[in-house]
């Protein structure tokens, strides 16, 4: 019985090209729950999630519990920091403000506001990775 290695060195290659890809798909990395650019996505899908309930008459806010009060900020963006900061822009009282949270803290009422002009597109909370700040 003779065998046949003409074609061995053609085999050897698939088969380590059938390894590498084998090891792409097993060793893609996975999310960690616990840092910020999870949050991040979470709260992306749950807001606009809820934007999608809104009419064109209406914009979202968020009510925060903080510093002893509640607070209703005009979100503009939310924004993050690996490993643990969340970043929200936006307007409380006409002036400018941006909240500061950690993923552990993060704890607020999503709600609804009319449009401050009647005449504008109805305005929606943008999404931001980070710059590198």
């Amino acid at each position: 019985m003779s065998l046949d290695f003409s074609d061995i060195g053609q085999q050897m290659r698939n088969i380590n090209s059938n390894i590498s890809k084998a090891n792409s798909i097993l060793y893609q990395p996975l999310p960690n729950p616990s840092n910020a650019e999870s949050q991040f996505n979470n709260l992306k899908e749950q807001i606009t999630k809820f934007e999608r309930y809104l009419d064109d008459q209406s914009e979202p806010m968020m009510m925060i519990a903080a510093f002893g009060q509640n607070i209703l900020m005009q979100v503009t963006n939310i924004s993050f920091k690996n490993p643990c900061l969340i970043y929200y822009y936006g307007f409380v009282n006409g002036e400018r403000a941006q909240l500061i949270q950690h993923i552990n803290q993060i704890n607020f009422l999503l709600t609804m506001a009319p449009k401050a002009d009647p005449e504008s597109r109805p305005r929606r909370i943008g999404f931001e990775p980070p710059n590198g700040d």
